[in-house]
């Protein structure tokens, strides 16, 4: 009799702030910034605007400077385990990924921003609706969801297969809220004629740059990471996209100084044993006198 093939094991849910060790970061500096990014996010989970204000705007920053394909994996993970937890202000993730928009358009990198909105769009749907949930705010944030975040996202052209069914979302949570003229089902069925056309939006842009809070790279840097973070578990490159297991590093490897240098003993020839040991001649045949030819009598 055939044996049943057992279901394969589920991947346990991640807390919001746990650290996936399918995806690696090409770099320590890289890493460094994961652990920056996470902490912004971790610190927006607040009810004081300032503060949150200033985490988001961080957080995009960062975001912004991770171009790679784990750093713009990692970043909508982090939004999406973030939205899905249950002890976190779900609305951060909005304000987020509207924040990681903005500073990526700001920056002119296209490419970056097309990867972004391909790797967040089929999220978006699922983060509005966790993030009017919750009935006391429902309105309050639908209000500004439409007005301030979709509307704008009409504007710029941004996550337009999807911006139809998220605007449908935030309708039917709070259908009180009166949609802005450019939201409406008519505007929207338009959109793609009217980003199919060669506008000019870059007068609109700069406008909305100014209003971003753009630091300084010191102070993206010195931002504190994670405390009690794990070691760095490996390598990203061509082995682990080919579906290989990565080689992990030794434990400790970003607190652990780095070896020290091996003193280098005449013109930079390190003094290292060699490969084969010196063995007099002779030696390795017992009982066989010195010398390449044996006396062997006749």
């Amino acid at each position: 009799a055939m044996r049943k093939r057992e279901p394969a094991a589920k991947k346990p849910q991640l807390g919001p702030f746990d650290t996936d060790d399918d995806i690696f970061p090409r770099t320590k500096q890289e890493y460094r910034d994961f652990q920056r990014f996470d902490q912004a996010l971790k610190d927006a989970q607040t009810s004081n605007k300032d503060k949150l204000s200033h985490s988001i705007n961080l957080a995009a920053q960062i975001a912004a400077g991770l171009s790679s394909s784990a750093g713009v994996q990692h970043v909508v993970t982090r939004l999406c385990n973030v939205s899905r937890a249950e002890e976190t202000r779900k609305e951060t993730v909005v304000y987020a990924t509207d924040s990681i928009m903005r500073h990526v358009a700001n920056s002119a990198d296209d490419a970056l921003l097309g990867r972004y909105e391909r790797h967040l769009q089929c999220h978006l749907r699922s983060i509005f609706k966790r993030a009017l949930k919750i009935t006391t705010t429902r309105k309050f944030l639908a209000e500004r969801f439409l007005n301030k975040i979709l509307a704008q996202w009409a504007k710029r052209g941004w996550f337009q297969s999807q911006l139809s069914q998220i605007v449908e979302v935030v309708h039917k949570c709070a259908p009180s809220v009166q949609r802005p003229e450019n939201l409406s089902d008519d505007a929207l069925a338009r959109l793609p004629e009217l980003f199919d056309q060669e506008e000019d939006f870059e007068d609109m842009c700069e406008t909305e740059a100014a209003t971003e809070e753009v630091l300084t790279q010191e102070e993206v840097k010195s931002y504190s990471a994670l405390p009690g973070s794990p070691a760095f578990l490996g390598m990203g490159g061509a082995i682990p996209k080919a579906g290989c297991p990565p080689t992990p590093m030794q434990p400790g490897f970003l607190q652990m100084p780095p070896p020290g240098t091996p003193m280098l003993h005449g013109a930079m020839t390190p003094n290292i044993p060699a490969a084969t040991p010196n063995i007099p001649l002779g030696a390795m045949t017992p009982n066989v006198p010195m010398g390449a030819t044996p006396n062997i009598p006749l």
